[in-house]
């Protein structure tokens, strides 16, 4: 059985995330893979129902986090695309997220940076627990030279492993194996 991948989203209720997720989405779905989508918080039935129809599952990593981090044994993640790397996320959802990023690593899977965009981190905290988080990353990868260049110097310990791809936008007509 092909483990799931579970997708790290912006919130449901901006319509680019959204549109973002969906094709992140979709394409791993035309793969064969399961997907759950788990953006901080739910939005409104609509968007959560037309990610249901096309057999995504949603999960509130704020309202719902037992369930999201249960999703996350025998898991692959993904972080992006969007502006993913920032310092405007709660301590409370980067905690969750490292919870378990460290639960899909224990259970062999993988996480990934897959076209996101970013900017710098500077409350030590944050910097931290996002220096955690992608530490722990097999591949790590923006979607612009600019958003790369701010991670390598915000984060330089990974800065080898920073590529810079397409935005997941893009990802119908490149297809590029996330």
């Amino acid at each position: 059985m092909s483990r799931k991948k579970i997708l790290l989203i912006g919130d449901l209720v901006n319509l680019g995330d959204a549109y973002l997720a969906e094709v992140e989405g979709r394409y791993l779905r035309q793969q064969g893979f399961r997907v759950v989508m788990a953006p901080h918080r739910l939005s409104e039935g609509e968007i959560v129902d037309h990610f249901s129809s096309q057999e995504m599952k949603v999960l509130s990593i704020k309202e719902q986090p037992l369930s999201f981090i249960s999703s996350c044994f025998l898991a692959d993640i993904f972080i992006g695309g969007g502006h993913a790397i920032r310092e405007s996320v709660s301590l409370r959802w980067l905690l969750y997220v490292l919870l378990a990023v460290y639960i899909v690593k224990a259970s062999g899977g993988k996480i990934t940076v897959v076209g996101a965009g970013a900017t710098m981190v500077t409350n030590k905290i944050k910097h931290t627990l996002w220096s955690l988080i992608l530490s722990c990353c097999s591949d790590i990868r923006m979607r612009d030279s600019i958003s790369a260049s701010i991670i390598a110097k915000n984060f330089s310990h990974i800065s080898n492993r920073v590529q810079i791809t397409t935005d997941v936008a893009f990802l119908q007509l490149y297809a590029p194996t996330i």
